[in-house]
């Protein structure tokens, strides 16, 4: 199997040279003599925003198709890629996007997915909201203050009010039914 050479400089857009390994470790993917795709810890980083193959079409159910990243993502499904303006310094695929179509982000708003879909950057589907509005449209399965106080009842059916609403130290709601059923289970647990 014959080896591509790569040009020796670093793959991530930042224009290093790269290494040429003295001797060949497969495991780690070096080969003597032929230069390094990154230069060390620079393989997570994302790539300079361009049109192309840095993103792709795909249907995600909104009135138009995502554009999906399709380099480095955070651990929160965010692309990131190499600030063009500044080389240096890392951003969000889909903020570099929305500057890209719509000029620089304006000082205290964020971008809100309408379609969702974190790792898209269509710049059709970003809106700049205030951090609030970013926060209550999201999906992070966090129930705010407002949708905990409107529960009337527990996710077993119990009632959260009179001798059965139990509010502990930190304000938390809790059912007593719930409580003592879980306790008599804790108690069968240990005799056996």
């Amino acid at each position: 199997m014959e080896a591509v050479v790569g040009d020796g400089l670093c793959e991530c857009g930042c224009g290093w040279p790269t290494t040429i390994p003295t001797s060949t470790n497969r495991r780690l993917g070096r080969i003597k003599g032929v230069p390094m795709r990154y230069v060390s810890g620079h393989n997570a980083r994302g790539r300079v925003l361009r049109k192309g193959p840095d993103w792709l079409p795909e249907d995600r159910g909104w009135l138009t198709p995502c554009h999906i990243w399709q380099h480095h993502r955070t651990k929160g499904g965010y692309g990131r890629a190499t600030d063009p303006a500044n080389p240096g310094k890392q951003q969000y695929a889909h903020i570099l996007a929305w500057k890209d179509a719509h000029g620089p982000l304006p000082e205290g708003l964020q971008i809100d997915h309408l379609c969702r879909v974190r790792e898209c950057c269509n710049p059709d589907h970003l809106e700049a909201v205030p951090p609030r509005v970013n926060s209550l449209r999201g999906d992070t399965g966090v129930m705010s203050g407002a949708q905990q106080r409107a529960k009337t009842h527990c996710r077993k059916g119990h009632p959260y009010s009179g001798e059965n609403l139990y509010v502990d130290a930190t304000r938390r709601r809790h059912c007593r039914e719930c409580r003592r059923e879980q306790l008599r289970l804790s108690r069968a647990r240990r005799k056996t």
